[in-house]
């Protein structure tokens, strides 16, 4: 009903063309200096000094401060590092150049220090920032952030998306795994998760979202979304599998199965029997119809 007790509000979500376009058309162009540009985003451009406040703890902050932080984790006060209830000490900084020789999975993947900064501001409040900015939402906490569009963080989400797919490269994510996101407070699932387009193609999620192994996520995590008296605890299910990138018009139904001979004296490679520590086989150099 009308009740704003049970009021929701849906996800930001895209289209098919907007995964096409990429990270250009939605936050512009990187800078090449990149330490002085991500310096800039958090530290002189519009919506530097603009205060929000983490839903999961409680951190009243801003990207100038959250920048200081990471730059001298000595700076950041004992009382931020604490959860939402004052209780636990949940955030311990450390400052990018130390991780560069120190954490194996940086030194694998060869993250370089702004890469590293990239990954901590994230993995602290400043997801609330460019989350926001990739999705456009809220509005008006998108205004406060980009200065009504003029600051949209684009060297600084480029080089955490550069960071993340090198990491990608040296995480093992057995095909297969099952993967579980509550959707957190009165927040619906988009129109285009429930209607597909004309070629049967769903929506887009604009951010990158963490998720958990439990089926059954706490109560925080989950909690009720709905409108009126159809509440109901929505997860997102995910399954971890290869991803295909087909042609953009045309309709393949999910779970088709397709066939394609190797013709003559011709058998697969190696790579495609054992797959390598990660878990992953190999890949074609080519196009195969199918």
């Amino acid at each position: 009903g009308n009740n704003p007790k049970f009021a929701t509000d849906k996800m930001s979500a895209g289209s098919v063309e907007d995964f096409r376009k990429g990270l250009v058309d939605r936050v512009g162009m990187p800078r090449p200096i990149v330490d002085k540009a991500m310096k800039e985003e958090h530290c002189i451009l519009s919506g530097c000094d603009a205060e929000f406040t983490t839903s999961n703890y409680g951190v009243k902050t801003c990207p100038k401060r959250e920048y200081e932080f990471v730059l001298d984790p000595s700076q950041c006060p004992y009382q931020d590092k604490l959860d939402k209830n004052k209780q636990r000490e949940i955030r311990k900084l450390r400052r990018a150049e130390d991780l560069e020789t120190t954490s194996k999975l940086a030194m694998k993947a060869k993250l370089s220090v702004d890469e590293i900064r990239a990954v901590v501001l994230y993995t602290g409040p400043m997801f609330v920032v460019y989350n926001t900015i990739l999705r456009r939402f809220p509005e008006a906490d998108f205004v406060r952030f980009s200065g009504n569009g003029i600051n949209l963080f684009p060297t600084t989400i480029f080089v955490l998306v550069s960071a993340v797919i090198k990491i990608a490269n040296h995480m093992k994510l057995p095909s297969g795994m099952e993967l579980y996101r509550g959707t957190g407070g009165k927040l619906g699932l988009p129109d285009s998760f429930y209607k597909a387009d004309n070629l049967g193609r769903a929506g887009y999620m604009f951010v990158v979202y963490n998720t958990i192994l439990r089926r059954f996520p706490d109560a925080d995590f989950v909690r009720f979304t709905g409108n009126g008296s159809n509440l109901f605890p929505t997860t997102i299910f995910v399954l971890v599998s290869a991803v295909i990138k087909i042609a953009n018009h045309m309709k393949l139904p999910s779970g088709m199965e397709l066939y394609r001979g190797t013709g003559g004296k011709l058998g697969l490679p190696d790579s495609f029997y054992k797959a390598d520590n990660l878990g992953r086989a190999g890949y074609m150099f080519v196009v195969y119809n199918t």
